[in-house]
């Protein structure tokens, strides 16, 4: 009984031991005792990750992190003229499976030894190679990118991989593994982009990935202003508010906008159409957006510093004024005699609505008649001088480059210098009133610039006489102040 006894109570003592050691505590030390085979994945040596920037180096090498590994050893060797490799760089990560340093443009190859547990050096990865060159030549300059996602729920780290799309497809980039923020600054040649991130959770098991975002990154072309036309928009008188810009890097997916120089507001153009290769850009702005004052024209590319050219105006006119060059010659012509007519109108709009404008206008007409036939004994020459006044009622049509005009005055004919032949020279000078009625089709062909065509009745008073009738028709070209 006894020795059955003592041979239980040693076979529960020995499960006792073996569950004991068994424990969790146990199976940990057992673990750490056995030696773990941990290797460093080939490090990614992606061009996007080597690069030169500006005047210094920075570039970022990255591996796969490898499990149970407590830290890294980075070797960084560089080529030297023979062909052979010389170590310029060691050091220690604890935690992160990247490094950043600043290199001198030339070839290298990197090595990551991994740290296990106890914090023995063990397996290396195979030599990673990589170039850093001189991004300063146009073709090889790399932008900034700064690539952000939303942090996932018990996420621990993330994998990120960037592709860049080219003839056959898209081509991987960038890759990060176990990457512990929500964001990552990339510097990419210009081009169109994807990326896509899948989140690790506390277990370090993939938990979620996110769909292909896609981004393009576009070349930096400072913008250059020279000039814009027009200088100023009308808002009482303007259907449309186009402004063009004439310079240097002006593309569709240029920024453009109107900022106040009192408020700071900022008005973007509803339209917006590349011209010339970029020297020039067409704008139309909306017209509800539109207010009364002063604004600087700002344009920037994307990744460029802005430039700006000022100043453009908003507002309304107190009045318009016209100067117009008219000729107009008398149907039938009086006495028979060739008439030369060119005058030049003026005329004052300050009464303006929507659709109507009301105004005062001034005619100034020098007239010369000379003989149709010469004679041995006689020769008329007359030179006259008409002033007339006017009352204008404007008429505007569609889109406010048409309008129809009507005209209703009167004024007075100066006239005098009568020569004669042979019997002497006799000098006569009369005046004679008239009026006046016409209608006129003027059309605005480049903003200010306008020609009017139209005709006009005449009536004449001579004195002692019955008055006289005639038509006018006239052509002109002017400008609108």
């Amino acid at each position: 009984m006894n020795g059955k006894m003592n041979g239980a109570g040693r076979r529960g003592a020995l499960g006792n031991y073996i569950q004991q050691f068994f424990s969790i505590p146990a199976i940990t030390v057992l673990l750490l005792a056995v030696p773990v085979p941990v290797t460093a994945q080939d490090i990614h040596t992606q061009e996007a990750s080597v690069y030169q920037w500006g005047s210094g180096a920075v570039q970022r090498l990255t591996w796969a992190p490898a499990e149970f590994a407590s830290g890294y050893e980075v070797v960084i060797e560089i080529q030297d003229d023979s062909g052979g490799y010389i170590e310029i760089k060691r050091e220690m990560r604890e935690q992160e499976n990247f490094i950043e340093c600043s290199l001198p443009v030339g070839r290298y190859r990197y090595q990551v030894s991994v740290y296990d547990l106890f914090g023995r050096l063990g397996a290396a990865s195979a030599w990673g190679y990589f170039e850093v060159i001189n991004a300063s030549e146009p073709e090889l300059t790399r932008y900034i990118y700064h690539l952000t996602w939303q942090e996932a729920e018990f996420a621990s780290s993330y994998d990120v991989v960037v592709e860049k799309e080219s003839d056959l497809g898209y081509t991987e980039v960038i890759r990060l593994w176990r990457w512990r923020q929500t964001f990552i600054d990339s510097y990419l040649l210009p081009g169109r982009y994807r990326f896509q991130v899948t989140a690790y959770n506390i277990h370090d098991r993939s938990s979620s990935t996110s769909d292909w975002v896609f981004f393009d990154v576009f070349e930096i072309f400072d913008p250059e202003l020279r000039q814009f036309r027009p200088s100023r928009f009308y808002l009482e008188r303007d259907d449309q508010f186009i402004l063009t810009l004439k310079g240097h890097n002006l593309f569709d997916r240029t920024e453009i906008y109107l900022r106040s120089r009192t408020s700071g507001m900022e008005i973007r153009p509803r339209i917006q159409k590349q011209h010339d290769s970029g020297e020039r850009i067409r704008l139309e702005f909306d017209r509800q957006e539109l207010q009364i004052g002063n604004y600087d024209i700002v344009v920037k590319n994307p990744g460029s510093f802005e430039a700006s050219l000022g100043t453009l105006t908003v507002g309304d006119k107190p009045f318009e004024f016209e100067a117009e060059l008219l000729y107009a010659p008398l149907i039938p012509a009086i006495t028979a005699f060739p008439l030369k007519d060119i005058s030049l109108r003026l005329t004052l709009l300050p009464f303006r609505g929507r659709t109507n404008y009301f105004g005062l206008g001034f005619d100034f007409f020098p007239v010369w008649f000379e003989p149709a036939t010469a004679s041995e004994r006689f020769s008329v020459y007359i030179h006259s001088l008409e002033f007339r006044l006017y009352f204008l009622w404007r008429i505007w049509l569609s889109g406010r480059s048409t309008a129809l005009n009507f005209r209703l005055g009167g004024g007075s004919i100066f006239s005098g210098d009568f020569n004669w032949g042979s019997g002497g020279t006799r000098t006569a000078f009369t005046i004679t009133p008239a009026s006046f009625t016409g209608i006129s089709f003027q059309w605005f062909f480049y903003k200010s610039a306008f020609i009017d065509a139209g005709v006009e009745y005449n009536l004449l008073f001579p004195a002692e006489k019955d008055p006289q009738s005639y038509f006018r028709p006239s052509l002109g070209f002017g400008w609108n102040f």
